[in-house]
Formats: C-alpha cells, sequence, structure tokens
C-alpha cells in the first residue's frame, strides 16, 4: 500500500500481481487468471493452465445484464475455440467481450465479500450471494469491524438468501467455516487499512469442501480519516 501510494499519491486500482501480493499477507490466495483477447491467445492459456477450464467475460456490464457471460468445464482446445467465438459473438455488443481463462473450480455457491472506507462510518464490510437477484432485490448484508467470531455470523446470516447455503434439493451444504475464514481475514484488513478505499472478492466459490477467491480487485487511495476508532475497537470486545 505505501509503495503504490509513493508512487501514485492520489491512488489507484492494484494490478492483479499487487492485489495477490496484499491478501496474501493475509492469508487469502486469489487464483490466477489470463487475460485473452484472441481465440488463438484462449487456447494458449488453456494449455499452459491445463484442462478443464472456465472462459469468463470481466465486464462489470454482465452484472447487469440478463446475459451468458461464462462457458465451463471446457475439456479441449476445441472447447475453448467454440466457447471464446461464441462468447465474443454475444458478448462484443454490449463491450463486454473481455476475457480471461482461469482453471476450472468445484461447482459451488458464488459469495461475494466487499470492504470499503466511508468517510463518517470508516471500514465496512459487505457480505452477499453473488448474481443479479442479490442486486436487484438489493439483498446485502453490512457490519463495521472490528469483528468477534459472533459478528462474522451475524453478517452472512443477515442476507435473505442464507438458507442457500445450508443446502438444497441435492446440493450439500457449504463449508461454512472456510466462508467464515474469508470474511473475518477481510474484516481485519479492512480494519487495519484505512488507505483500502475499495475491495471486492468476486466471486467467492463456496462448497462443501472449502472456498476458493476467484477473483479480487482492490484501489488505494489516501485516507479520509478515522474518529471513531477507539469507540469501535470497544463495541468489539
Amino acid at each position: 500500500i505505501a509503495r503504490v501510494l509513493e508512487s501514485d499519491p492520489d491512488g489507484r486500482e492494484l494490478t492483479a500481481l499487487e492485489t495477490r501480493e496484499l491478501l496474501a499477507a493475509y492469508g487469502i490466495t486469489v487464483w490466477s487468471s489470463t487475460a485473452v483477447t484472441s481465440v488463438q491467445e484462449a487456447v494458449a492459456a488453456a494449455d499452459e493452465i491445463g484442462y478443464p477450464v472456465v472462459l469468463k467475460s470481466t465486464s462489470p456490464v454482465v452484472r447487469i445484464q440478463p446475459v451468458s457471460s461464462v462457458r465451463a468445464d471446457l475439456n479441449s482446445a476445441q472447447a475453448v475455440a467454440d466457447a471464446y467465438t461464441a462468447l465474443d459473438d454475444r458478448l462484443a455488443p454490449i463491450g463486454a467481450n473481455t476475457f480471461v481463462v482461469q482453471r476450472m473450480a468445484e461447482p459451488g455457491i458464488a459469495c461475494v465479500v466487499t470492504s470499503g472506507e466511508d468517510a463518517l462510518f470508516g471500514p465496512i464490510v459487505r457480505f452477499s450471494l453473488g448474481g443479479v437477484p442479490t442486486e436487484v432485490m438489493n439483498d446485502f448484508g453490512y457490519r463495521i469491524p472490528p469483528f468477534t467470531t459472533g459478528d462474522v455470523d451475524d453478517l452472512i446470516n443477515s442476507v435473505r438468501a442464507v438458507p442457500i447455503l445450508d443446502g438444497f434439493g441435492q446440493r450439500a451444504a457449504i463449508d461454512r467455516d472456510a466462508l467464515r475464514d474469508v470474511v473475518a481475514r477481510i474484516s481485519v484488513l479492512a480494519n487495519s487499512h484505512p488507505q483500502v478505499y475499495d475491495l471486492q472478492l468476486n466471486p467467492v466459490n463456496t462448497h462443501r469442501w472449502g472456498a476458493e477467491v476467484l477473483g479480487a480487485t482492490v484501489v488505494v487511495a489516501p485516507p479520509v480519516g478515522r474518529s471513531d476508532g477507539d469507540r469501535r475497537t470497544m463495541s468489539a470486545l
């Protein structure tokens, strides 16, 4: 954080490498992904990563458009090439054809963990399940760190869609401990660094064997100042 703000005093978004470095300092591993701009690059990336892979759009547009932006379980070069062509044809008209290739994760339920620095409240951590329905229904939970273990559970349980995490149909309940661990680590990071203006883990792939952070972005900026640090610390004891 200090290195970035020294070279960019007004702040900026961290690179993928810087983001992984910062989160690794708090015990959070972000899965690597390879940006691709052509069929040839997508196939080369998949060959290097190893099959099966996922091809997905990274554009924020796809979060608010009812359009498919992911192709999963691609097991061959031909499958990757076909997926890239299909997604590019579909997403180019709306400017969302920015793609990455990533190793295929265990099928699970996508969650989103974010933090931001508010001029009045200081750090705020937000939790939700991923997807357009969550955003349309405004189904988000917010809490102010520092957290106790109970605060982490309270944040996760505060969203209306939380029963999905406990299993439905033939799907087993997710590993709650793994999800709690991610949320708790973000709360410590957010509480420790007012320079972290915006942080997003999206998605956090949760399933019965654990949780993986498949994507992350961080923006750092000069701190806005906190006036209630002692009061927040005392309230969490």
